[in-house]
């Protein structure tokens, strides 16, 4: 084989080795089995405990967390329903490569568009380096040609720009709040109290949907994200009416201020109120998009440090993947990611 024969081959072999956040590392044990379509599959319910003990290796375990499970922080993506819409290899008994997509409705200022989450793309360590998950993305995106766009948050952008995949910068701002700064923020007017799923759910989600972008949430979706674990979700009522939401949440997969609707002022004085069950050393990020210059405006007058969003996640790199000849909107793909509690 020419020198330049071996170069591509290596190249074309590193395409092969990536799963969607672990770095690339070489095992050359691993290169007698190829992943090819037909051992593709979608997931089923009997496959589910199988399928979360790898993405609780790769995801929670292997970084030393314990208390949180994949299967339970995205319950919508593992739902009956959605499990078609996951792709999965199983050899030797045992899940080994997995990949997901959940179907969402985006609203852009009145307008909708049909698109898709692409989450929970892993290979268990032993088995990597076999093109599992280019095989695996490969029959994902197969099936993203009848959608508008497609998105997702990642550490190793370069795996996903050679399918076809684009990166995207969000367009807000981040900040950090600390107990200190709460006790700076006037109470306001309102009762602030904890989110209670029968009382306040009808209201946050019409709060929510408010919002001139984001994903549809059906009342059943809401109550599911509104309480994830390790999400601590606030409400402010004023004349007994809700005004305002604030989420915080302090899991691996989301931290900080991720998720708020309605009056600004309503919004401040949450913030006081969760401030006050920090501890002084406590600093916590805040996510401030670009639908909320009030938001941005408000930090401003406290002279708090902004800094460039670098994904409405906080963390990670943003894709947008647009099938076909793709007719998406430049406008509405400058403006994507406010997604909150949505994020995957």
């Amino acid at each position: 084989m020419s020198w330049k024969a071996l170069k591509k081959f290596r190249k074309w072999r590193r395409l092969l080795c990536v799963t969607n956040r672990e770095p690339l590392t070489m095992n050359a044990t691993a290169t007698s089995h190829i992943a090819t379509p037909a051992n593709v599959r979608p997931v089923c319910i009997e496959d589910l405990p199988l399928v979360g003990d790898l993405l609780d290796d790769v995801f929670r375990r292997s970084r030393g967390v314990f208390d949180q499970s994949q299967l339970t922080d995205f319950p919508l993506i593992f739902r009956p329903e959605n499990l078609r819409n996951n792709r999965l290899i199983v050899e030797e008994g045992r899940a080994v490569s997995h990949a997901a997509l959940w179907p969402r409705e985006l609203v852009c200022d009145g307008r909708r568009f049909k698109v898709a989450i692409v989450a929970s793309v892993a290979t268990d360590p032993k088995f990597r380096h076999r093109g599992y998950a280019t095989t695996l993305m490969g029959s994902l995106q197969q099936q993203l040609q009848s959608y508008d766009c497609a998105i997702l948050w990642t550490t190793v952008p370069g795996f996903y720009l050679k399918l076809g995949w684009q990166l995207v910068t969000p367009r807000g701002a981040m900040t950090e709040l600390t107990r200190t700064i709460g006790g700076r923020i006037s109470a306001g007017p309102y009762e602030c109290v904890p989110f209670d799923v029968h009382r306040h759910l009808d209201a946050v989600l019409e709060l929510y949907d408010r919002n001139p972008i984001r994903l549809s949430r059906n009342r059943s979706e809401a109550e599911q994200l509104f309480s994830l674990p390790k999400v601590s979700v606030w409400v402010a009522s004023r004349d007994g009416r809700v005004v305002a939401y604030v989420c915080h949440a302090q899991a691996v997969n989301k931290q900080g201020i991720t998720e708020y609707g309605g009056e600004l002022p309503g919004i401040v004085s949450l913030l006081r109120r969760i401030a006050q069950t920090w501890t002084p050393d406590t600093n916590v990020p805040m996510l401030i998009f670009h639908t909320r210059p009030d938001l941005k405006d408000w930090v401003r007058s406290l002279d708090l440090p902004l800094s460039p969003l670098p994904s409405s996640k906080g963390i990670n790199h943003e894709m947008v993947f647009v099938p076909g000849e793709g007719a998406f909107p430049e406008d509405v793909r400058n403006r994507l990611f406010v997604w909150g509690l949505d994020h995957a």
